[in-house]
């Protein structure tokens, strides 16, 4: 079970999200391009641990590998979370782990994950430029190019995530601070430059849903008032 968002702590452990072995995510293992999306407690989840040289688009083995992409948010506070396949900010057969890009109603914004492109590292940004998947373009965005530095936008940090005695999974763990941004997050993104593998993830606010409910109960009413 996953925890909540009052509980996290940006600190690159996962414990408090419920997570604490890779074999303690939601699913075991699955094909390449198959991902299990959906929610539980507060926090959504994609998860997607292919154990075959193919792991989406493309191919790249363990190294490019997105096991999983989770979010939740609470307060003045959103939070993502993934598990990749190698440190961020270290090059891979040429290629790099992209930034976290979050999509809201009006714009488009992104956390970057190492510094590059006279970017900082683990800043929010407001983007008005991109970089395209090389290998698989339908993965892009992998990376942003330009754009307006958020002050004190994000807090950011990852770690080995020390699950296996010769462990090739890392963690990246974030928060945003949602006050800052224009609209509301409606998904977040990553990629690796490449691009051969990809998740994306839409994570409707709690009012959508609730508007969501409302609109359903409100049809509801009608088709029982049209068939009394």
């Amino acid at each position: 079970m996953f925890g909540s968002a009052s509980a996290i702590t940006v600190d690159g452990d996962l414990a408090d999200w419920g997570i604490t072995d890779n074999d303690l995510l939601v699913v075991g293992n699955q094909a390449a391009g198959s991902p299990v999306i959906g929610k539980s407690g507060d926090v959504f989840y994609w998860e997607e641990d292919s154990t075959t040289y193919k792991v989406g688009p493309a191919y790249g083995g363990e190294n490019f590998d997105i096991e999983g992409l989770y979010y939740t948010a609470g307060g003045s506070s959103a939070f993502v979370a993934a598990v990749i396949g190698y440190e961020p900010g270290k090059m891979v057969s040429g290629e790099y782990y992209g930034d976290v890009f979050i999509t809201t109603t009006t714009g488009l914004y992104a956390v970057t994950t190492y510094a590059h492109d006279g970017l900082d590292a683990g800043a929010l940004y407001d983007v008005t430029g991109v970089r395209a998947a090389t290998v698989a373009p339908s993965s892009s965005p992998a990376q942003v190019t330009a754009g307006t530095l958020i002050a004190n936008g994000a807090d950011f940090t990852y770690a080995q995530a020390g699950w296996f005695a010769t462990d090739s999974d890392w963690i990246i763990e974030l928060s945003i601070d949602v006050s800052k941004l224009s609209g509301t997050i409606t998904s977040v993104h990553l990629t690796e430059t490449c691009g051969n593998d990809s998740a994306t993830m839409s994570v409707p606010e709690p009012a959508s849903m609730a508007l969501l409910g409302g609109g359903l109960l409100v049809l509801a009413m009608v088709g029982r008032r049209r068939f009394k």
